[in-house]
């Protein structure tokens, strides 16, 4: 990972808590953080699938003894939402976990977002006398919400972040077509299974057979050549 990619400085504001007696400070950034995730997407119900992709938020260095991640609401702020094309955005929830791990007897706090998207069918253009379905030319169609998360000792911190989760998926006019050799393929590779196995159990039965049949021949002719002595 480029740390020059991931980490910039941003402006902040800083309240201390100094003045009031109490411990602690509440950081809060100026503008959001941009974060970019990848996730795998099942499109066996292509173009009405629904694709759901995680985005965790932790502490690489501190559990909870140090870090106590709490998020302010159950959902993320989507009021900076920006529409899209292709996608609608059903749900984006966060919650708070806890894990441990073999290194640390204290618990790691883990935030999870959820982002669960479904596909727009009339996004896609109907090609091929209404056989194929082709894609419209898109590189990446991103989705990006606002996601407030506090943060714990030794003070508060309120981080502003917006999670932009990137989908993508290049194709063309023959999508269809590159399924169905798939599933002939798969077919195929079955049957190809199968009939290896039989071939396989048979050859095994011929030669256990003939050990076997060998062992008793030779045992017998032992037990002649005894008898004759």
């Amino acid at each position: 990972m480029n740390r020059e990619e991931t980490e910039r400085y941003i402006n902040v504001v800083v309240t201390t808590n100094y003045w009031k007696g109490e411990k602690g400070a509440e950081v809060k950034f100026m503008y959001p953080a941009l974060y970019r995730t990848s996730c795998l997407l099942d499109i066996r119900f292509f173009p009405y699938d629904q694709q759901a992709c995680k985005l965790t938020i932790s502490s690489w260095t501190s559990s909870k003894s140090d870090i106590n991640y709490e998020p302010e609401y159950e959902s993320v702020n989507m009021d900076n939402f920006l529409p899209n094309e292709e996608w609608v955005v059903v749900s984006f929830n966060i919650k708070r976990v806890e894990e441990k791990f073999v290194c640390c007897p204290e618990p790691w706090v883990l935030l999870e977002a959820v982002l669960v998207v479904r596909r727009k069918p009339l996004y896609y253009t109907n090609c091929g006398g209404g056989e194929r379905g082709q894609l419209r030319q898109a590189d990446r169609k991103k989705v990006p919400a606002a996601i407030s998360v506090p943060r714990g000792e030794p003070g508060p911190l309120m981080l502003s972040a917006s999670a932009i989760s990137a989908f993508s998926l290049t194709g063309d006019s023959t999508i269809v077509e590159r399924r169905k050799y798939a599933l002939e393929w798969e077919y195929l590779a079955s049957v190809l299974d199968r009939v290896l196995l039989i071939v396989f159990s048979l050859v095994v039965f011929t030669v256990t057979s003939i050990m076997i049949l060998v062992g008793e021949a030779m045992h017998l002719s032992y037990e002649l050549a005894a008898k004759e002595f």
